[in-house]
C-alpha cells in the first residue's frame, strides 16, 4: 500500500503507527523498527535506539490541513535526531543556529524519569529555569526540527551555557523583527507561529515596548503563542487565562500559570484573594499544577516498580465546592507509610483509615519539617517515612 492511501481519510492511533514507520522508510530509515502500542511509541535501531513518541505528533497531524506533508515533517525530524551536522564541531559555525526554546519544566522531569525506567542513559541537558513552571534549554535550529544541546557540546566549544544562552537570544532577536500584534489596547499576541513564540518571553525588552496597565504579564499556553497583558488589567487576566485553558484542547499546551516580568526577571503571578481575577487564576494554576503532579505520580510508580522500591507516591487531589466554585487541594500523609507527599493547600493525616484532620500546608512544614526530605524533584516532594505524634498533631490541628 502506498504512502499517499493513507491520507485520504484520519487514521487511529494503531494505523498512525503504521504511517510513521512507512514514513520513515522513504526517508531512508534502514534501521529495525518496531511499534510498541501501550506507548504509543516506534522502537527504531533497539532497546537503545531512537524512541519516536507519537502523541503529540498525532494530535498535529489531526489538526493539519495537508497530514501528508506533515507526516513528512515528522520522519525527516525523526531522522535528524540524534545527527549532529558537522557545523557543531565549531563555535563560530554553530552559534548563528542556536536558539533557546522554552519548555515545561515536567517535559523535561518527564523524559528524564522515563530514561531512568527503561535504563537507558539521560542526556545532560542543561537548562535555565523560568518563573516555577517553565525552564529554557538551547537548540541548534534546523529546518524540520530542533536538535538538543549538551553539555557535552558545550564542553567541546570550550562556551559556558550563559554564554552560549545569550548568544541563543541574539539570534532571537533577529528573527523577531514583527511587533505584537493588539488584541485590545492593553493586550497584545504574538504573531509569529515559529514554534518559537513562547521562547520570546527572553526578550522582555521586546515585551516592555508594549502599554500594559501596570506590570507586564505574560502567558505562554502552547509553544505558539505568547500572550501580554497587564497585572492592573482585570479583563486582560481573565481573557489570557481563558485562552490558556483552551489550549489544553489542543496540541503540546504548555500550561496556564500567567508570570510577571520585574525588571529583566519573570516570576510566578501572585494575585490577592480579593483580585477580580483571582478565581479564574487559582483554577488555572491548580489545573495546571494537578496536570504535572499526576503525570509525575504515573512516572515514579513506574520507576519504582522498575526497581522494587516500597514507597508511595500520593496523589494530588482537587476539589471544588458546588456552591461558590472555590477551588482547593489536598494530599494524604497516613501513618506506616513511607510515601512521597506533594505540595496541597492541606494535607489530611489518616490513621488506620481515619482521618484525624486536616492542616494547611505551611503549618505543615513548620510543625512538622523534620519529618520531611525534599526529593529535589519537579514538582517537588517530600519523603515521610514517620508520622507525627499525638500531641504534635492535636496542636497543629487547633493552630
Amino acid at each position: 500500500m502506498g504512502l499517499f492511501s493513507f491520507f485520504r481519510k484520519p487514521t487511529d492511533r494503531a494505523g498512525f503507527g503504521r504511517l510513521m514507520e512507512l514514513a520513515l522508510r522513504e526517508a531512508g530509515e534502514t534501521r529495525p523498527i518496531r511499534f510498541d502500542v501501550a506507548e504509543f511509541r516506534l522502537n527504531v535501531g533497539g532497546e537503545r535506539g531512537l524512541q519516536c513518541y507519537l502523541g503529540n505528533i498525532y494530535d498535529e497531524y489531526l489538526k493539519a490541513r495537508d497530514r501528508g506533508a506533515a507526516v513528512k515533517r515528522f520522519a525527516r525530524a525523526y531522522r535528524l535526531a540524534g545527527t549532529i551536522p558537522e557545523t557543531l564541531d565549531r563555535w563560530k559555525d554553530a552559534r548563528p543556529k542556536l536558539l533557546p526554546r522554552l519548555r515545561e519544566r515536567m517535559y523535561l522531569e518527564n523524559r528524564r524519569i522515563t530514561l531512568e525506567t527503561q535504563g537507558k542513559p539521560v542526556p545532560d541537558l542543561p537548562f535555565r529555569p523560568l518563573g516555577d513552571h517553565l525552564g529554557a534549554t538551547l537548540v541548534y535550529d534546523l529546518p524540520d526540527s530542533m536538535l538538543e544541546i549538551t553539555k557535552d557540546a558545550l564542553a567541546k566549544w570550550k562556551v559556558s551555557f550563559s554564554d552560549a544562552l545569550e548568544a541563543a537570544r541574539d539570534n532571537l532577536w533577529e528573527i523577531s523583527k514583527d511587533r505584537l500584534l493588539s488584541v485590545r489596547p492593553g493586550l497584545w499576541r504574538s504573531p509569529w507561529a515559529d514554534n518559537y513564540d513562547a521562547s520570546r518571553l527572553f526578550l522582555h525588552d521586546l515585551v516592555w515596548q508594549f502599554p500594559v496597565k501596570g506590570s507586564h504579564v505574560a502567558i505562554v499556553p502552547n509553544r505558539d503563542t505568547l500572550l501580554v497583558t497587564g497585572s492592573d488589567d482585570a479583563e486582560g487576566l481573565l481573557e489570557i487565562l481563558g485562552r490558556a485553558m483552551k489550549a489544553y484542547e489542543g496540541s503540546r499546551p504548555m500550561g496556564a500559570r500567567p508570570l510577571l516580568l520585574s525588571g529583566s526577571r519573570w516570576t510566578s503571578l501572585e494575585l490577592p484573594p480579593d483580585h477580580p481575577a483571582y478565581a479564574a487564576w487559582k483554577r488555572a494554576d491548580l489545573l495546571s499544577y494537578a496536570s504535572d503532579c499526576a503525570e509525575q505520580k504515573g512516572l515514579l510508580d513506574a520507576l519504582h516498580q522498575k526497581r522494587d522500591v516500597d514507597l508511595f507516591v500520593a496523589t494530588f487531589t482537587a476539589t471544588e465546592r458546588p456552591d461558590t466554585g472555590e477551588v482547593a487541594s489536598y494530599a494524604v500523609w497516613s501513618e506506616g507509610i513511607p510515601t512521597l507527599l506533594p505540595k496541597a493547600d492541606k494535607i489530611a493525616f489518616v490513621r488506620r483509615d481515619k482521618v484525624i484532620g486536616m492542616v494547611p500546608w505551611a503549618r505543615v512544614l513548620e510543625a512538622f519539617g523534620k519529618l520531611m526530605s525534599p526529593q529535589g524533584l519537579y514538582p517537588e516532594r517530600w519523603k515521610v517515612a514517620g508520622f507525627p505524634d499525638d500531641a504534635a498533631l492535636r496542636s497543629a490541628l487547633r493552630s
